[in-house]
């Protein structure tokens, strides 16, 4: 019972690099037997022939060496190696470096006029582009999926499913010629990123990229309530220094919803931090709300091929002493 619940948390499994050489044994293996059994019998023959029965005591044991041989030789030849399993916990810090479940970002991109407005180098819309941007990239390296949204009196999907830099490239694109519209209803986006959250099967985490100046949709009291009593994985990145986004930023944080503000803008080294610290952290809560926070890492061990040599270089020396 021990033993049992020993190998169950060590997930303990065997694989080949070179599973191929494994054809060898069943390939040779019957041929040796017959060879080994017909020399035998020529023996016996000979043996009677000149009068002498005598053999060794440990012919059964020298047969036994022999077959072993190519069987080993094909085992060492394919590369074996022990994978073993060790949970890692996911954490903040860690998110971005091991490997974990596929997960799905979500980003609501604001494409109201106001985005539009100039702030020290950049627009505010420029700044978010180029977060949206590093945070597909930053994604594409981790195998995890992005879908990107627009949002002004409604929400649109403007690029489902962005897994490679092509289509990444084309979805840029289609942002940078983008019109911008008069309407910031952030209330319809936050509904309709819990919307999708509900519906996902995978692990998803929304973002929402906007100034927010709200001024249309349905009240973003009710929204924010929504989502903070939802528990979905949401992540809110305020762009600028409008003073209406002031509200709003207090609104989320009061009810417990992450928020990030970039208020210098152009600043390239700023909006690398907060592109990985924004996309840190909506890959955790994805996690966390998924319930995939203890991730299971596999470790390749190939010290079994140095034992195989071992008792390989045994055997041929067993044999040799015997006789081949």
């Amino acid at each position: 019972m021990v033993l049992a619940t020993f190998l169950q948390n060590q997930m303990i499994s065997i694989g080949f690099d070179n599973p191929y050489m494994l054809l060898i044994i069943p390939v040779t293996l019957p041929i040796l037997v017959l060879l080994f059994l017909n020399s035998r019998r020529r023996f016996r023959v000979l043996s009677l022939r000149l009068g002498s029965i005598g053999s060794s005591r440990f012919v059964a044991i020298i047969a036994i060496v022999k077959l072993l041989i190519p069987i080993l030789t094909a085992l060492t030849a394919s590369q074996p190696y022990i994978v073993s399993y060790t949970t890692a916990t996911v954490t903040l810090d860690n998110v971005l470096d091991i490997n974990i479940t596929s997960t799905r970002i979500a980003m609501l991109l604001d494409i109201s006029r106001s985005m539009g407005y100039s702030e020290l180098l950049s627009t505010r819309f420029s700044t978010a582009l180029n977060i949206v941007e590093k945070i597909v990239d930053l994604a594409m390296e981790r195998k995890d999926i992005v879908d990107i949204y627009t949002f002004s009196d409604t929400v649109k999907t403007l690029c489902p499913g962005i897994t490679n830099k092509s289509y990444a490239e084309k979805c840029l694109k289609k942002l940078r010629d983008i019109e911008l519209k008069r309407f910031s209803a952030i209330g319809d986006a936050l509904l309709f990123g819990y919307s999708l959250s509900k519906a996902s099967v995978t692990p998803i985490a929304v973002i929402v990229v906007t100034d927010g100046a709200v001024n249309y949709g349905s009240p973003v009291e009710d929204a924010v309530d929504t989502i903070a009593n939802s528990g979905i994985a949401v992540a809110i990145l305020v762009i600028g220094s409008d003073p209406r986004s002031l509200d709003f930023e207090k609104l989320c944080r009061d009810r417990g919803l992450p928020v990030f503000r970039i208020g210098y803008l152009g600043d390239e080294e700023a909006v690398k931090y907060v592109s990985e610290k924004l996309y840190a952290k909506a890959r955790f809560e994805a996690l966390k709300v998924s319930g995939n926070l203890n991730i299971a890492t596999p470790v390749k061990d190939y010290s079994i091929q140095l034992y195989l040599l071992i008792v390989l270089v045994i055997l041929i020396a067993v044999s040799m002493a015997e006789g081949v």
